[in-house]
């Protein structure tokens, strides 16, 4: 092994200190801060500020109550009178104000207003105007609250409210963006290693001193490192800017599925790592490296595309029936893991599984590898790689 751990330095040191290495690690850092703090900062806060005046001032309260228990934001305040709150309207320090004018109700609006809120306002109005004249005509109103409560619904859950789940979707849609990345990323990364020392004959040489596996596995595990460190920072930094924006929780849940997506990305890397070390083994030149590396970036499209669907539903949907199958675990398993669709024994599965395709993928890829790395010219297929003595 000891020339493996060689070759994984060499390649970990060499990629850690490219200049486009930290470059692209420092855009990658900034763009995925921006997008978790910029929305913030730029977003409406949503609230209206609202404002009751006159005769409508009885409404102040009713109206904050009522808005808190429709989860409608609304500020609400007392205006003197109407023209002093048209007047505010206007200079943009209040969104609307009710208003009592010619015999009724006017809410005051500059351009346009919430539907919501609008909703919220003229039922309230047409309640207490309801409630007066029911009082004018001798209703009890102590009698009318009590048969209006009882003839109120009430809410029946039949499965228990989870309050993180926008957070656990929104963590789950972040996971799968970064995997994808890295695992794209990294894998292109390996191919056009292998592809240069190829084309350079530089593999010649390397092969004049070790064999083709300890090549393969050295510049495997080097990248990986590689790739994991940055997939560390990146983490770190979006972890960072969610905790400032309040938009994550870290607690322990959140932490565990850091620690699961960290594995995932060591399986999936390893995994996808060989079969593009092996497709670029089988051309020559850098022009045809997209045709050998294309069906694998699919297969990696695909469960990307496939957990984006998944984060919009109510539950595990047809993500949670594959997400144990190789290739697409990966991708899928820590996103249903971060959304908490995953079961422990889904989770044992997914692993043996993905265990198993490495294995599986070690062999062919290292095979394919070792009988194509030195021959030059066309290209070879996969077929011909896996038959080839050599």
């Amino acid at each position: 092994m000891s020339p493996v751990i060689l070759i994984a330095k060499r390649e970990f040191n060499t990629r850690v200190r490219n200049k486009s290495f930290l470059i692209g690690l420092v855009v990658t850092l900034v763009i995925i801060a921006g997008a978790i703090i910029v929305p913030t900062l730029i977003k409406d806060d949503g609230g209206t500020k609202f404002a009751v005046t006159g005769s409508t001032t009885s409404l102040s309260t009713p109206l904050s109550e009522a808005a808190k228990k429709s989860n409608v934001d609304i500020t609400v305040s007392t205006v003197d009178d109407a023209a002093t709150a048209t007047a505010e309207v206007k200079d943009g320090k209040l969104d609307a104000a009710l208003v009592a004018r010619d015999g009724g109700y006017r809410i005051v609006v500059k351009e346009e207003l919430k539907p919501e809120v609008q909703a919220l306002v003229t039922a309230l109005v047409q309640q207490q105007a309801t409630g007066a004249e029911l009082i004018r005509k001798g209703v009890d109103p102590a009698e009318l609250a009590s048969v209006t409560a009882a003839a109120t619904p009430k809410l029946e859950t039949l499965e228990p409210v989870d309050p993180q789940a926008a957070a656990r979707k929104g963590m789950s849609f972040l996971v799968s963006i970064l995997l994808f990345m890295q695992l794209i990323l990294l894998g292109s990364m390996v191919a056009t290693g292998v592809i240069e020392e190829k084309s350079s004959r530089v593999v010649e040489i390397l092969l004049s001193t070790v064999r083709p596996w300890q090549l393969l596995s050295g510049k495997v595990l080097g990248i990986g490192m590689a790739g994991l460190v940055q997939l560390v920072f990146t983490g770190v930094v979006g972890l960072a800017a969610a905790k400032y924006t309040g938009s994550i929780q870290l607690d322990g849940d959140t932490f565990g599925v850091i620690g699961i997506s960290l594995l995932w990305f060591l399986l999936g890397f390893f995994f996808y790592a060989t079969l593009y070390a092996a497709g670029a083994s089988l051309v020559s030149r850098q022009e045809e490296i997209q045709s050998v590396i294309t069906p694998i970036n699919m297969i990696l499209m695909v469960a990307y595309f496939i957990s984006v669907y998944s984060v919009n539903t109510s539950g595990p949907g047809f993500a949670g029936k594959v997400a144990w199958i190789p290739g697409l675990s990966p991708i899928l398993m820590p996103q249903q893991i971060a959304a908490g669709h995953a079961s422990v024994a889904m989770m044992l599965l997914a692993v043996a599984a993905m265990l198993v395709a490495i294995f599986v993928a070690a062999w062919i890829g290292g095979k394919v590898y070792q009988n194509s790395v030195l021959r030059f010219g066309a290209r070879i297929s996969w077929k011909a790689a896996l038959r080839s003595t050599g």
